[in-house]
């Protein structure tokens, strides 16, 4: 396969079921899939976990074990979260068939995490704000919701159909279906750690020029990361900005006064150009 599966990491938020999680490890197997992180997991190792792996138990126990969905996405270049329950606050969707041209695209080129949620309630808002992309598998209105292997399955398959398609030579180029152009090959993405420092730098400052609304910051932040997060900022990028907003917090604290004492401290380096 051309697009190396190697580089996507499917990610389990909270999972409740042991044998779900098993059957998991098998499905990834199934598609070639290699890479698991467990979020604050139950015993993922249990005898009815490993009894459903079957030949995946070594996938299994490999698995890394993160405290919270944060430490589990650190390296992520590119993000993408599950969920059945949509809605304006969670933003547009895409089906799995459409999005895995755009998640083989990225696996040369970024860390891939794809998430999902615990069995009975999902990604929280917040979780999902950690993401770029928002993936929900179709179902019938009347019965949405899909066992957690089942939906792991589903989104694993798809991708791996997908990438064994361009193989295959169907495709000369992969289509774009969501988000930012594709940028030049050796482009390489921002992790996720540097993202969250990015946004909370920028919701300090922003706290501090009263821009957001100080009973409900998280809805404009909310906002401002499905901006950034569209454009798939890579390591550069993320440093221009830091740059700006640290200059923004030195004038707030002395740029006005700059010129009426000697006591103020020099300007900030100018960032990376």
């Amino acid at each position: 396969m051309g697009c190396s599966l190697d580089s996507i990491t499917i990610v389990l938020v909270r999972p409740q079921g042991s044998a779900n999680v098993g059957a998991v490890a098998r499905a990834m197997a199934n598609t070639g899939f290699r890479r698991l992180v467990l979020v604050d997991p139950c015993d993922y190792l249990c005898d009815e976990a490993l009894k459903m792996a079957l030949r995946a138990r070594p996938l299994l126990e490999r698995a890394r074990v993160a405290e919270d969905l944060r430490e589990a996405l650190a390296g992520a270049g590119f993000v993408v979260g599950t969920s059945c329950r949509l809605g304006q606050a969670r933003g547009p969707a895409a089906f799995p068939r459409e999005l895995a041209p755009r998640i083989l695209e990225f696996t040369g080129r970024a860390e891939v995490a794809i998430v999902f949620g615990p069995e009975d309630r999902g990604l929280t808002n917040e979780e999902l704000s950690l993401c770029h992309e928002l993936l929900t598998v179709p179902t019938h209105p009347e019965f949405p919701s899909l066992n957690l292997a089942q939906a792991v399955m589903l989104v694993c398959y798809e991708i791996y159909v997908c990438g064994h398609t361009q193989d295959a030579g169907t495709h000369s180029r992969v289509p774009i279906l969501m988000g930012a152009e594709p940028s030049v090959p050796d482009r390489t993405l921002a992790a996720s750690r540097d993202l969250e420092e990015l946004y909370a730098q920028m919701e300090s400052t922003l706290n501090r020029i009263r821009f957001l609304n100080p009973q409900n910051p998280g809805h404009m932040m909310t906002a401002l990361r499905r901006i950034f997060g569209r454009a798939l900022l890579d390591e550069r990028e993320v440093r221009i900005l830091r740059g700006i907003f640290h200059q923004f917090d030195w004038y707030i604290a002395y740029g006005r006064d700059r010129e009426k004492s000697s006591r103020i401290p020099p300007e900030p380096s100018n960032p990376p150009r």
